[in-house]
Order: structure tokens, then sequence, then C-alpha cells
């Protein structure tokens, strides 16, 4: 068929993969439907280009220029404001330059042409007064074929054409990761953003050092952003991109050298970057400083408490004779407490916490982003000063509300926080009003039941775990049923998400005596266990111990102690199993002796998984 209607059932059909393959042909597609593919082939990748001819012919060369500009990022709306004139003019992008009315014009005619549309991103927030606002943001469309043509076009056009493209998309990356990703207003914005400026790092070729440098260093800022505001799993695609790109810099380039020490990874590797930092710029500058405080995180993580807390004493006296800005010394403040009190020293961790606090109470305490004060209220918690962390907790969670971030992954993660708190002031029933009202908003917004909604499936754990200290075992199981039958209906189920909701229902049912049931739960975690070694290697234990409890809930002490033993005989297990396990024994073992001895057990081990 060569009319338009077949010629677009044909692109519906074959989508973008033809573009890729070119305009040649061997011999066997000379004819039939292997030459209706290579017709169709050659209409797709000249079409478009007709449109932009016609424009050129009217004196607005500039429309193609914009159409291989946008081809160089993502699929998605691009807020309009990033086409600024200036930053277009002052990357080469024009040869002649077109002044602000012939470029109005070119995007126009773009729009006029169907090659461009134009749509509004809505989204709310607060007023000051707390009325709430609607804003609106113009971005651009494009079909993703009509992208994919222009980006093959640019693929092949002569090296002066494409690095001039390429140099103003990274001006324009740069421009955008301007955003002070601090500021929580800034994120609805952010979010239109990182797609593009993650395109554009994928894409750029590189041959195209200078352009390739530059998306590099949007990219650290849309990492600043992804880290800040908790974005479930940006930040690690980011920075694994961030990594793999800068390699393809040349050797000792500045901006790999930069990314190399600010997005190492493991203990050696952090630790060499301080070194060469250290080596390169001086014990006291800034970036040192920041390689140091990097270097006492990561001996935080690795267990290494004593080393990391002196580490952290020293990047703190530097930060306080170098940068006295309370911003900058917060969140190194807050990851030295939390490790004082990982490291047992309660009394050290409180004096720091309340100093931390007064440093904090020194300043406006919006001039702290939400990130740093996120870790300030782990660190609280961990010092055990509880009423303290509900408080920045409900501060966070003021500020993102009032920026309209109530669906953000951040809040869902300070509310969920804010509940662990109360729970643990005893407080239980103001933890479980706070979790209805986030599940209803978010079942309301179809936040959903997809594979990936791990948000809402840790709610419903997370209110099953309060239904069921609350003595409503019935609801809690609903709401496990829920996340096991549907929510994680898709996953294997030896995924860690599923195994952990399994072990909560188990736990539940032997809690109610239910005994069979709950051995039901554990039988099906095994047989899960046993499809993929290494999920049995981590989860194992638990189940052991798990089967163990089960065991003397129904009354069988000696098949609960052989299980014990069975856990105890291993020395890698977990500490924290095996400490939880030692003290069953020891409860078990009296009732056992009380057993034999005729006297009349009631009571079964209070412990939960």
């Amino acid at each position: 068929m060569r009319d338009f209607a077949g010629y677009a059932r044909e692109l519906d059909r074959l989508g973008t993969g033809l573009l890729d393959r070119g305009e040649g042909g061997g011999p066997e597609t000379a004819s039939g439907a292997d030459g209706d593919q290579r017709h169709y082939r050659r209409l797709i990748s000249s079409t478009w280009e007709i449109s932009l001819d016609l424009l050129e012919e009217q004196g607005l060369p500039e429309a193609r220029l914009l159409m291989r500009l946008l081809s160089c990022f993502a699929h998605a709306p691009v807020p309009a404001f990033l086409l600024d004139l200036d930053v277009l003019e002052d990357s080469g992008l024009f040869p002649e330059s077109p002044g602000a009315d012939r470029c109005e014009a070119a995007l126009e005619g773009l729009v006029d042409l169907g090659l461009l549309a134009v749509e509004d991103v809505t989204f709310s927030r607060s007023s000051d007064s707390g009325e709430p606002l609607t804003e609106r943001l113009p971005c651009l469309t494009a079909h993703p074929l009509v992208l994919e043509a222009n980006a093959l076009r640019l693929r092949e056009a002569a090296g002066a054409e494409r690095e001039r493209v390429w140099h103003a998309a990274s001006a324009v990356a740069l421009s955008a990761s301007r955003l002070d990703f601090r500021v929580v207003e800034t994120w609805k914005v952010w979010k239109l953003v990182l797609p593009h400026i993650e395109a554009g790092i994928r894409a750029v070729p590189r041959e195209e050092v200078t352009s390739l440098a530059a998306f590099l260093w949007a990219g650290k800022k849309a990492h600043g952003y992804a880290v800040t505001s908790n974005s479930r799993g940006a930040d690690d695609v980011l920075a694994r991109l961030l990594r793999d790109r800068s390699a393809e810099l040349p050797d000792g380039h500045p901006t790999q050298e930069y990314l190399r020490t600010t997005l190492s990874e493991g203990l050696e590797a952090v630790h060499q970057a301080y070194l060469s930092m250290r080596a390169k710029v001086g014990e006291e500058d800034a970036a040192a400083v920041w390689a140091r405080a990097s270097w006492a995180h990561e001996l935080g993580r690795a267990g290494n408490l004593d080393q990391a807390q002196h580490e952290y004493q020293a990047v703190l006296r530097l930060l306080r004779r170098t940068d006295p800005d309370v911003q900058s010394a917060v969140a190194v403040h807050a990851d030295y407490v939390r490790v004082l009190a990982k490291g047992g020293r309660t009394e050290a961790a409180q004096t720091e916490a309340r100093e931390l606090l007064r440093a904090l109470d020194a300043g406006p305490r919006d001039v702290v982003d939400v990130a740093a004060l996120h870790v300030v209220a782990l660190a609280l918690q961990e010092a055990g000063l509880l009423p303290e962390t509900e408080q920045v907790h409900r501060d966070q969670l003021g500020r993102l509300e009032r920026a309209g971030e109530q669906d953000s992954d951040l809040y869902l993660d300070i509310s969920s926080l804010l509940c662990g708190n109360l729970i643990d002031q005893d407080r239980a029933p103001e933890a479980l009003v706070i979790l209805d009202k986030l599940l209803e908003r978010y079942e309301s917004a179809l936040r959903s039941r997809e594979p990936a909604g791990r948000d809402l499936v840790k709610l419903y754990q997370q209110r099953a775990r309060l239904l069921s200290w609350a003595h409503r075992d019935e609801e809690a199981e609903a709401d496990l049923r829920l996340v096991l039958d549907q929510l994680l209906a898709s996953l294997p189920p030896h995924h860690p998400t599923a195994l952990g909701s399994r072990f909560q229902l188990s736990s539940i049912h032997r809690n109610c005596g239910q005994h069979s049931a709950a051995v039901r739960e554990l039988d099906l975690i095994d047989a899960a266990l046993d499809s993929d070694e290494e999920s049995a290697a981590k989860w194992r234990p638990l189940s052991l111990l798990c089967r163990a409890r089960a065991s003397y809930a129904a009354g069988s002490c000696q098949q609960a102690l052989a299980l014990y033993e069975e856990l105890l005989a291993n020395p890698d297990q977990n500490t924290r199993i095996t400490r939880a396990a030692r003290e069953d024994v020891e409860e078990v073992s009296r009732a056992l002796a009380a057993e034999q001895a005729g006297e009349d057990m009631e009571d079964g081990p209070s412990h939960g998984t």
C-alpha cells in the first residue's frame, strides 16, 4: 500500500528500529515485504526533513538546529525555559545570531507543522499563607520517532555541525543543573529536568570531550537532587552512569578526577581518593575535607567505629576552622553522632546530639536542607532523643507539604520513620493514624500495585506490624495477604521483600496460636530458599530461628532445642540472630526442665521475628 494510511500503519508496526538500519539493503531487500520495509525506511528518514527544508526556505534555518538540539535529550516534556536564547547563542549553536524573534518564529513554525507540541505541566504547592496554589510550566514535546529521526541525522552530520549541537546541548544541561536541588521548591522542575540530563549523558559521543565533561558536571548535580530527594534507584543509576562515562574521558581529566573522588565506593577506593585529594590540594582544602568525611562515613559503614570516630572528630575540627557555616557541618556532625551510638557510647552520642541541636537552633532552621535534617533525625533517634527526633521529622514533613511534595519518596520515608518514633514513645495509635492517611493518599493516586511499587508495600508491612501489636491480627493478616497475593505477585518467591512479608505473616500466625499456619508459611519460605542458593545463605538462619520459636509455641520444647542447636552450630551466623537464639535457648531450657519436673508452663517466648 502506497497511501499515507498505509505508511502510518507501517510506521506504528515497524517503529524506530528502521531508523537505526539506515537506507541501505542487500539484494534480498529489493522486492517483496523486505522491499516494502526499505521503501518505508526511506520515507521515515526523510519525511520530517521535508518540513525542516520548508522552514529553512522561509528564512528559519534555526528550526533544524533546534530539532537536532532537542533530539539530544529524553523523549519527555522539555521545560521551555531551558531553550534560553542567551545560552544557545553563547554556546555557538547558530552560525549567525538569529535574534529572539527568529527563534520564536522557528519554534512556532515547528509547532504549526506538528513537529513540536506545547503542553503545560501542572503541579501544586502551598502559598505563604497556606492556601493551595497551582502552577503551570510550559513544556515542548515531540513524537519519539521525530526525535529519533533527528538524532539519526545528527549522528550522520558533519563533524563541525555535530560538535556545535552537542556543545549547545551540554550548555543547556549545565544551565538546567543550576537549579538549587537543596531547595525543596525546585524538585518538581528537577523531576522534569533529570531525565534529559541522564539521556544526554548516555548519548553524547565520547569524542566530544568538552560536551561529555559538561554533561557529567550537570549529571553530578542531578545525582545530588536524586540523593537529597531520596529518589528510589535514580541515585544509583546516575552514580553508575557518571562513573562509566567519566572513564571515557582522557586520563587525568579534571572532571574524571573529581567524579572519581566524590563517587568512589568501597573502603579502599574511598581511602585512596581521600589520600590523592589531600596530596593534591592539602589537608585543609574543602575538597580534601569532604573527601575525608566520605572516608569516615565509609569506615562507619564497614564497622570500623573507633577509626570512624577519630576521622569524624578531625573533619569537624577542620570544618569549624575553615567553614563555620552550619549547613556544611550539620550532616557530618549527625553522622558522627550515629557512629557513637552504634559503638555503644550512648552518653557521648547524646551529648553530641544536643550540641548538634544547639548549633541548629543558633541559626534559621530553613538554611539546612531537608536531606541534612533527615540525617539529623536519624542521629537523634539512634542517640535516644525521641521527642527531639519527632520534632525534626514534623519540621521536615511540614516543609515538604508546603512545597507540594507529599508524593515524594522522602515524604514517605520520613512518615515511616515518624511512625517508628511514635511507637518507641508508646504512641502506636497515633502512628496507625498516620499510616492510614498515607495509604489512602497513595491508593487514591494509584501509586500502585506494580512490582516496583515498594512504597505501598512498605506502608502495608508497617501497618500490619502495628495492627498485630494492637491485637488486631485478622486485619494484619489481611494486609500481608494483600502484599503477597497482589502487590508482590509478579516477584520471584525468593525476593527479599516477599520473604520478609512471609516471615512477618508467619510470626502473626504464631502469636495467634495458629501453629499449623505459621509452619505452612515457613515451608513456603524454605521452598523458595531451595530455589536460590544466594538467598538461602542469607535467610536460612532466620528460617531456623522462626521454626524453633514455632515449635516452642506449639509446646514442643525438645524439637525447638534441636533447631536452636542446629542454628548455633554455625559460628558464622548473623550476630543478631545468634544473640536472639541464645536468649531463647535459656527460656526453652527452663521450660523443658519445668516440664520434666511436672510443672505446667503456659507462657511462650515473647520475642518477635
